[in-house]
């Protein structure tokens, strides 16, 4: 009894508790992803049944009639007059029971990818893994499989013989002159000057001339660049060493470089000779031209030689080594030098000692930094020791946490991408499945788009396509904060999203971060500092018996923490809030662009986001020193605000213009009830249920909305000024519209820098590009090996027959010449127009001769193009007269069949 009690009054706390995490899991935009449905096995059968849904035969018998059938049924008459085309195909698509079952479609579609390793999808590896059995390219790989001995036999006693044939039947056929002028010629070597040796000397080294350069050209492999530095498509083995690398350089650059401008500088300034305008002037010019010097060298001198050893392509103990001695000549060479001086010559600036201790500091700072970067290069140089006697550790999944500290995140990040492709195709292929088995009995759905789908059913009697239009547009909430986040923690964001975080978002992170905290440390000690200030010079005015009015002026040291301590926190919360939303904000980005909220070729700032790529590079410093800006404006503006209400001066003032707000917004907040009540009740939509009623108060609520007009205005103000402050620090989306332009500049062109660099990413690194690139190197890698024709048109109509509605994306060779002949036309007209514009002889001759050439190409394709079509279409009637006398002779065939097994058996 005790037992049914705690369980009785447990039960609903059970279910109160579960209907809260489902609420959170709602609000937080997490949805568990359903496992795929179907079994191999039941993808087959339902694209098997798709394939024949128009062939009225059961169980066909492959042959090259039914295949035109099926190529007919599916509307490719161009290809069903292929004879070798269909007979390739009805080679592939064979059977032990010689019918176009389950194993016949097997062999159809894959007969060609023998080459091909489904294991490789399980594995943790690369795309470039499954192709040539190596983690990276390097120079020493071949992109051609070797050819063998035989070939080799083949290619050195064919192609020889053949050419040497060919000469001396040449030679045999023209006159004796011309005979021995030629063969004069062929011996002769002009680099030389020398004739070349003739007779079987000559032969045996032409061979192997011929020999080398046919190993040669097998063994070309991959002309590598240099990739450490490629930060379009991240070729570094390790994202921990190259974020060390860009925080060494910038602590670097702030002490060191920072030293030598300041020494730089000097007196002369001071005393140039000219007015106090022009040296001014020529100062600035010299000091940004001078940092830009700095700069430069800095960052090829530092990032360069650190890069080499975190290549992932060459991955070898010489280059981990050599950055690893570089790191740490940077971070102990510097340092020392100016211990150093300091100690034979004194401090080298003339700061006070405030300063010199905040210079000291960061020193030691950067010291540390090279110190823990090479100490990264050393573990790296371990585990590469240690690959070379354990295999196990060149592996990502046998490491675990260790991985990071082997140089091995650039390849989890493909490996990453390659199972997310996986994912994508399954999913696409699942999702087409489960239209062709879903119920589409729609009169029983009350959902709108079941109405709005009704008349665009009555169109098509497929199922296929009624479930498409019915059920094909389902969406679902993604690229939340938390949504993002969640994702990124657990791993599915990488492996079934496919999103590439780029390693200049992931450094711009880890800057911010870095930035951020010293900024807001520095923020805190400035107040501090402030507030004792102020404390000390209030008691040195009540020394010198200073009046009340100038006590009332001077903020006392309580009002400024009061004030700008609040400040100082806000400014923190305002710096983690900017650095969580550009992952999120990114990733947002991509899944609209991927899924069509967003258009990319049909977008007319697409071609502004294509052009001048290389403008990424000011993405890093545009982020960080947007993030430094908005947190600072944000503590400037809470801290005033908040001292107008404790400055004896401000507060009666602050006090009154807050009752006047407030009051100001509870009368707005009423205004707003009303209207949304008389919204409810008298309109629907752009109609008046209520006209009477609707005008009434529509007149009434206009005449009042003249007196309070001014307060919409002023909120207004304090909205932009509030957005402005706050979007200042984000570089990822842009704060004002791509229509505000004055004469045709746009006001701010940072955030397209953002998504440029987001869509060159996932041109680089999309799931698709990786399993595209996978094919074309299997392609190019076994030759015709690997991929036929046939294979390919049975795979497409496969394709068309789980994805009927792709239909209209199918492109015939009809109507790419329709398109190329508007595309001859529209050229012709635009030199027309550059004729009627110029009226220059020149011009003229010049556009009269290319559309000449256009309109005879244009001719001339059209008339191939007739007698391609003229044959086409006897090859489709005769295709149709065959294919409906194999229809006839398969139904007598199956009815003789029928009769024959219903008749009884007699004995004998």
């Amino acid at each position: 009894r005790a037992k049914q009690r705690i369980s009785t009054f447990a039960a609903p706390l059970t279910e109160l508790w579960r209907h809260m995490i489902r609420f959170v899991r709602r609000k937080l935009q997490i949805h568990d992803d359903t496992d795929l449905k179907f079994s191999s096995r039941s993808i087959l059968a339902l694209g098997r049944s798709a394939l024949l849904k128009d062939i009225p035969i059961k169980n066909p018998v492959v042959d090259e009639s039914f295949v035109q059938l099926l190529l007919v049924s599916h509307g490719e008459f161009e290809r069903a007059g292929d004879a070798q085309l269909v007979k390739e195909m009805t080679a592939l698509a064979q059977s032990a029971s010689s019918t176009f079952d389950e194993e016949a479609l097997i062999n159809a579609i894959s007969s060609d990818l023998d080459m091909w390793d489904p294991t490789n999808e399980s594995k943790h590896g690369t795309f470039f893994q499954d192709v040539f059995h190596e983690s990276f390219p390097s120079g020493r790989m071949s992109l051609r499989v070797e050819t063998t001995d035989a070939d080799d036999n083949d290619l050195r006693d064919g192609g020889d013989g053949e050419l040497e044939k060919d000469r001396i039947d040449k030679l045999s056929n023209s006159s004796p002159r011309d005979a021995k002028e030629q063969y004069d010629v062929e011996s002769y070597n002009p680099a030389s000057g020398r004739r070349k040796p003739r007779g079987f000397l000559a032969r045996l080294t032409n061979r192997r001339i011929t020999k080398r350069a046919e190993k040669s050209k097998r063994s070309t492999g991959f002309k590598t660049v240099r990739d450490t530095l490629d930060l379009v498509i991240d070729n570094q083995s390790s994202i921990l060493i190259l974020v060390f690398i860009w925080v060494f350089f910038m602590f670097s650059v702030a002490v060191y470089g920072g030293l030598i401008l300041n020494l730089s500088n000097g007196e002369f300034w001071d005393n140039c000779g000219l007015n106090d305008f022009l040296c001014k002037l020529f100062e600035t010019i010299y000091s940004w031209g001078f940092l830009a010097i700095v700069m430069t060298a800095f960052g090829l001198l530092f990032i360069i030689p650190l890069a080499i050893g975190n290549s992932p392509r060459r991955r070898t103990l010489l280059a981990t080594f050599v950055s690893m001695l570089v790191a740490g000549a940077y971070a102990g060479i510097p340092y020392l030098a100016i211990e150093i001086t300091i100690y034979y010559k004194g401090p080298i600036n003339d700061a006070d000692a405030e300063t010199q201790d905040w210079f000291d500091n960061l020193r030691y700072v950067t010291m540390a930094t090279g110190i823990l970067l090479a100490l990264l290069f050393a573990s790296q140089f371990i585990f590469i020791l240690g690959g070379l006697c354990f295999h196990q550790l060149k592996d990502p999944s046998n490491l675990s946490l260790l991985r990071f500290l082997a140089g091995l995140d650039g390849q989890i990040k493909e490996a990453c991408v390659h199972r997310a492709a996986k994912h994508k195709v399954e999913k696409i292929l699942s999702n087409a499945l489960t239209l062709h088995v879903m119920d589409n009995d729609t009169y029983k759905l009350q959902t709108a788009a079941a109405r709005e789908a009704k008349k665009e059913l009555r169109r098509t009697a497929d199922r296929t396509h009624r479930n498409y239009i019915l059920h094909g547009e389902r969406k679902q909430e993604a690229g939340g904060i938390f949504w993002t986040w969640y994702r990124v923690l657990d791993g599915s964001l990488f492996s079934k999203e496919g999103v590439w975080v780029s390693n200049r978002l992931i450094v711009i992170q880890f800057a911010q971060a870095i930035v951020g905290i010293t900024l807001n440390i520095f923020l805190f000690i400035a107040v501090e500092r402030t507030a004792e200030a102020t404390d000390d010079y209030r008691n040195e005015l009540e020394q010198e018996d200073a009046s009340d009015v100038v006590f009332d002026i001077i903020p006392a040291g309580w009002m400024v923490r009061g004030a700008f301590f609040p400040a100082a926190c806000c400014s923190v919360g305002i710096t983690f809030f900017l650095i969580s939303l550009y992952i999120p904000s990114g990733l947002a980005t991509v899944l609209k662009y991927r899924s069509g909220l967003m258009q990319s070729l049909g977008s007319p700032y697409f071609e502004l986001y294509r052009e001048s790529v290389d403008s990424t590079y000011m993405n890093t410093a545009n982020a960080v020193y947007g993030l430094v800006g908005s947190v600072t404006l944000f503590f400037v503006a809470v801290g005033i605000v908040i001292l107008l209400f404790l400055w004896p001066i401000s507060r009666d003032w602050a006090l009154i213009f807050a009752a006047w707000g407030i009051g100001l917004g509870i009368t707005i907040g009423l205004k707003m009830l009303m209207t949304m009540t008389c919204r409810s009740i008298q309109y629907r939509k752009f109609y008046r249920i209520r006209p009477n009623a609707a005008n009434v108060t529509s007149l009434a609520l206009e005449c009042w909305f003249l007196g309070v007009a001014g307060s919409v205005l002023l909120a207004r103000i304090g909205q932009f000024l509030f957005a402005a402050i706050f979007w200042v620090g984000r570089v990822d989306v842009p704060f004002l519209s791509g229509d505000v332009q004055m004469f045709g500049y746009s006001f701010d062109y940072v955030p397209f820098h953002f998504v440029k660099d987001l869509l060159v990413h996932d041109a680089h690194r999309h799931p698709y590009i990786e399993r595209l690139c996978q094919i074309y190197m299997m392609k190019l890698r076994h030759g015709d090996s690997f991929i036929s024709e046939a294979g390919s048109v049975w795979r497409q109509l496969l394709l068309m027959a789980i994805l009927p509605w792709l239909d209209r994306y199918r492109v015939f060779q009809a109507e790419r010449f329709d398109e190329a002949m508007l595309e001859a036309e529209e050229e012709v007209g635009r030199i027309e127009e550059e004729v009627r514009f110029y009226r220059g002889k020149e011009v003229v001759k010049g556009a009269t001769g290319i559309g000449g050439a256009v309109v005879g190409e244009i001719a001339d394709g059209g008339k191939e193009l007739v007698e391609a079509g003229t044959g086409i279409v006897k090859d489709v009637q005769t295709v149709g007269v065959k294919t409906a006398a194999s229809i006839r002779n398969m139904a007598d065939q199956e009815r003789i069949n029928e009769e024959q097994e219903s008749e009884p058996i007699q004995e004998t």
